[in-house]
């Protein structure tokens, strides 16, 4: 399925003073429920793809998904499993103000070509990220976890920036690789396992 979701699309077709459902999606109006399972299957988003202002009561599952531009999740309730497999985000990624209040997953070698920011999101369960390939810079930053966050067999060719998060269930780094900057700095945590970590970059700041 391919799905035509450029900003030109959402301007056009989807914003109708009419329909606070539609203008929702581009944060106008209040929050849509979606009390049903989601999940997208071989899709392939042809343009930005702007998700914000949804309440999700049942599982989100993105899988063997191709984002062809800028994909952001914004001020999003998820009250259950919220993951993606095998994905690939050909532009910019950006995870803002969301609360995940079960398990959250990245995996199964989705691939990221240019940066990625999660930014003051909040993680009541499990937080996970395995085997992702990440090509430009990833900032995760002002972000609670309070449950176990991991990031396992994963690969950085850009600066990695890890700051000013709470991590109430603990941090495990198991078999990441680092080939420029690492930096973890002003981290409140009250366990950690680090192991197999592979340093091949020129800085890392702990």
């Amino acid at each position: 399925m391919k799905l035509d979701l450029s900003r030109n699309y959402l301007k056009n077709h989807l914003v109708d003073p009419q329909n606070p459902k539609f203008n929702s999606i581009l944060g106008k109006s209040d929050s849509v429920v979606i009390r049903t399972k989601v999940d997208f299957i071989d899709c392939v988003f042809l343009g930005h793809c702007h998700f914000q202002h949804f309440i999700f009561e049942e599982q989100v599952h993105f899988r063997n998904c191709t984002f062809d531009d800028e994909v952001r999740f914004q001020e999003n309730v998820f009250k259950n499993f919220f993951g993606f497999r095998k994905c690939k985000y050909q532009g910019e990624t950006f995870f803002f103000d969301n609360k995940i209040f079960k398990s959250f997953h990245i995996n199964d070698y989705s691939s990221f070509t240019h940066r990625s920011i999660f930014i003051a999101n909040y993680f009541g369960d499990r937080f996970s990220i395995s085997e992702c390939d990440f090509n430009e810079s990833v900032n995760i930053s002002k972000t609670t976890f309070l449950g176990r966050a991991e990031i396992q067999s994963s690969v950085f060719n850009n600066d990695l920036d890890f700051f000013d998060n709470d991590l109430l269930g603990g941090l495990y780094l198991v078999k990441p690789s680092f080939y420029r900057k690492a930096s973890l700095q002003d981290l409140k945590m009250n366990r950690g396992t680090f192991q197999e970590l592979n340093f091949s970059g020129t800085r890392y700041i702990f």
